[in-house]
């Protein structure tokens, strides 16, 4: 017996037939691309992970090294601390100043109730700090007679050309009153 087929939608089965030739034409095609890419993606994970292996050993290793590289960088804080006050001092010695003599200077023209707390060398500067007290003259009268002194001193006033007053202030100090003071040696103006 024969079997008869009536195609109602003449159409439709071409255009099936051309859908599945080319389904039947790619899919090979697409199935191999994506066992291709699974591969790859296994083989580059695989990869990944074994390089993966020598940086963790070696974060490890920095881990237990932090320790030192922070000792390492204060040591270079202090390097850098070390140099720039090397320079200031290099700067003291490039002006050729004699501070030994600079010290006998104002050691000689100090009057006795003049004492100083502090001296600082910046560049071409001199800042004397110090407290007076009032002890057979006026406290601003023995400022000026120290100052006078500091002129008169010949290495000195040929050193620092110009003498002044930076700052008076009164304080007490163990019940006494006594007057802070500043003077400011420059070299140049």
């Amino acid at each position: 017996m024969k079997r008869i087929v009536i195609n109602l939608y003449p159409n439709k089965d071409k255009t099936d037939k051309k859908f599945l030739k080319l389904i039947k034409k790619y899919a090979p095609s697409a199935f191999l691309a994506v066992i291709i890419l699974v591969a790859v993606n296994i083989t580059l994970f695989i990869f990944s992970s074994l390089s993966s292996l020598p940086y963790n050993s070696l974060s490890k290793k920095w881990q237990n090294l932090t320790p030192q590289a922070a000792v390492v960088n204060s040591l270079k804080n202090e390097l850098t601390f070390l140099r720039e006050k090397k320079e200031k001092y290099q700067n003291l010695v490039s002006y050729n100043i004699e501070i030994s003599h600079i010290f006998a200077d104002i050691f000689k023209s100090l009057p006795k109730n003049i004492w100083l707390k502090e001296i600082v060398f910046s560049e071409d500067r001199l800042r004397l700090i110090g407290c007076v007290v009032e002890w057979k003259e006026e406290r601003l009268t023995s400022i000026n007679r120290f100052i006078k002194n500091l002129q008169k001193e010949p290495y000195f006033s040929k050193t620092f050309k110009y003498i002044n007053p930076a700052s008076q202030r009164k304080k007490k100090f163990f019940g006494l009153e006594i007057m802070e003071f500043e003077v400011e040696c420059k070299s140049s103006n």
